[in-house]
Order: C-alpha cells, then sequence, then structure tokens
C-alpha cells in the first residue's frame, strides 16, 4: 500500500474517532447540566425538531456547538421573525466541502398549541452545490409536551457545476472522494417528532 493511501485510512479511522469521541463528550455535557428542570410549561428548544424547524419562533438568542462539529447560532425578533445560521467543522475535511445554511422564518401564530411558519431556507451542501428552498410548517404541542410537525418545502433554485436543469448532484467530500444524487422534484415534505421521557422531562425522545 502506498504512503498516500495509508494516510487516507488513517485521515478517515481519525475522522470517525474524533466523531464519536465528540458525540460521547457532547451528551456527557447534556446530561450532567439536568439539574435545573425545565418548568412544566416549557420546551427547550421549541423552534426545532434537533434540525427540522418547528412553527414556534425563537425566543431570545441561542449558540450552540452541537457533537462539537456543528457551530449554530439564531435569534429571535419578538415572537415573529425568527433567524438562523450554521456550519459545519469536521476534522480533516476541506472547508469547500462543509455544509453551512441561513435561515429566516415568520411565525403567524402560536397558541393554544398549534404553531404555524413560514420561510426560507438557504443550504450550502459545499461550495459547489447551493439551493434556495421556500418552506412552511405546522407544529401541534400537546399538554404533556409532545410535539409533531408536518413541514412542506419547495426549492426555489439550484446552484451546481451541472446546471439548474441538471438533477444530477455531484458531492466532493475532499479529501475523501465523492457521492452523488438525483434530486428532480422541487417540492417535498418532512415530519418531526419529540416526546419527554417520563422519568426525566429534560432528555428527550426525538424522530
Amino acid at each position: 500500500m502506498t504512503n498516500d493511501k495509508l494516510e487516507s485510512v488513517f485521515a478517515r479511522r481519525l475522522t470517525i474517532i474524533i466523531c464519536h469521541l465528540s458525540f460521547v463528550i457532547c451528551h456527557l455535557i447534556c446530561f450532567n447540566n439536568t439539574t435545573k428542570a425545565i418548568e412544566p410549561d416549557s420546551v427547550r428548544d421549541g423552534y426545532r425538531h434537533f434540525i427540522m424547524p418547528t412553527g414556534k419562533p425563537v425566543e431570545g438568542g441561542y449558540l450552540g456547538f452541537w457533537e462539537l462539529a456543528f457551530v449554530q447560532a439564531g435569534y429571535g425578533v419578538g415572537d415573529v421573525l425568527s433567524v438562523s445560521g450554521g456550519f459545519t467543522v469536521l476534522p480533516t475535511v476541506a472547508f469547500r466541502s462543509q455544509i453551512g445554511f441561513a435561515q429566516s422564518k415568520l411565525t403567524f401564530f402560536d397558541e393554544q398549541g398549534l404553531s404555524l411558519s413560514a420561510g426560507l431556507n438557504y443550504l450550502r451542501l459545499t461550495s459547489d452545490n447551493t439551493f434556495l428552498h421556500g418552506f412552511g410548517v405546522l407544529t401541534f404541542e400537546s399538554p404533556s409536551q409532545t410535539r409533531v410537525s408536518g413541514l412542506l418545502f419547495y426549492k426555489l433554485s439550484t446552484s451546481t457545476p451541472n446546471g439548474p436543469d441538471n438533477p444530477l448532484i455531484v458531492v466532493d467530500v475532499v479529501p475523501y472522494g465523492q457521492f452523488s444524487f438525483i434530486y428532480n422534484e422541487g417540492l417535498g415534505g418532512g415530519l418531526g417528532f419529540d416526546t419527554p421521557l417520563p422519568s426525566n422531562p429534560n432528555v428527550r425522545f426525538v424522530a
């Protein structure tokens, strides 16, 4: 095996180890910081199901470093306008292959367990592949703080090396290689769900 191949294999294994360690450390920190109980009528990070947005607005501001590989920040203006953005910092992956996004949404109502929002999402899959989507999301929250969301999105524009009319998306993950997929439909949807564990309301199951 050549030196280049050995270095590539070593780099890949090192990235996997670092990501797994980051995941463990982040969750240990989260679990050790649950001494302050959540108020009965509040949900931490109610504006999202992990990554997918909910209909609820961002309250105040936040700054996070998820899994020690994804920096994200956001701010809410009143209970109406929410803006957020983030960028990955995956070790050994080139800057042009890191993922980033910027998003804004307007919350039209948030009362009696129902929330409705609509907004724009700019996705940088890599520096060569960027997408702009419009979306709308409706969220229902039960008295037990279980939340269910339905989201519809539409691809407004695409910028790729193959041109906006070519559905083939080729993603270069430098220095590890590339993969491709077909993205030819403009309309899509998603479902989000999370609920607190009965034994510990500070821990939520997210799907």
